[in-house]
C-alpha cells in the first residue's frame, strides 16, 4: 500500500490507481513548488525609503543631512519615504532650543520624518517635551536603522 493510499484509500493497486497516484503526486509537487517560489513583490514596501543618520552635534553634518533629504525629495517627490534618525550627540540637533530646529519644520512639511533615539534621550536626561514638535521617538536608533534596512530602505550617514 502506497503512502497516498494510506491517506486517501482508493481501490486496488491496479495500473489506473498507480496513474492516479502519479497524477496526484505531480499536482502536489506543482503546488508545493509554486508555494515555495518567492513572490517578487512580497515584503517590499509600496515606496522606497531612505534613512539618514545624524549622530554628531555638528551643524555642518545637520545641514548636509537636510540637504540630502531635500535633494532626494526634489528627485523622487512623494515616491520615497524619508526619515532622519538622531542619536548620540546628534540628538542635540532635534531639540527645541537647537539653532537648527527651525529647519526641521520646513523639511517636515515636505514629508521627511524625524526620529529621536529614546535610549540616548534617557542617557542625556532629555524628555519628549524637549524635542522639536515634529520629532517622534523610537526605542533605539540602531534597531531603527536595522529594521529599516531589513525592509529594504537605503541608508546614508553624512
Amino acid at each position: 500500500m502506497s503512502w497516498l493510499e494510506k491517506i486517501i484509500p482508493y481501490g486496488d493497486s491496479s495500473t489506473s490507481t498507480r496513474r492516479w497516484d502519479a497524477s496526484v503526486c505531480l499536482i502536489i509537487l506543482v503546488c508545493l513548488v509554486s508555494a515555495c517560489t518567492p513572490d517578487e513583490s512580497a515584503g517590499k514596501p509600496a515606496k522606497e525609503g531612505l534613512l539618514i543618520q545624524v549622530s554628531e552635534d555638528d551643524p555642518t553634518t545637520w545641514r548636509m543631512a537636510l540637504s540630502i533629504a531635500s535633494g532626494v525629495l526634489e528627485n523622487y517627490g512623494d515616491t520615497i519615504d524619508l526619515e532622519i534618525v538622531a542619536f548620540g550627540p546628534g540628538l542635540k540637533m532635534v531639540l527645541q532650543d537647537s539653532t537648527s530646529a527651525w529647519k526641521i519644520e520646513e523639511v517636515a512639511e515636505k514629508g521627511v520624518k524625524f526620529k529621536a533615539c529614546a535610549t540616548t534621550m534617557k542617557a542625556m536626561n532629555v524628555q519628549a517635551s524637549d524635542l522639536h514638535f515634529d520629532v517622534e521617538t523610537v526605542p533605539g536608533a540602531t534597531t531603527e536603522i536595522m529594521n529599516k534596512q531589513r525592509l529594504g530602505w537605503f541608508y546614508v550617514r553624512p
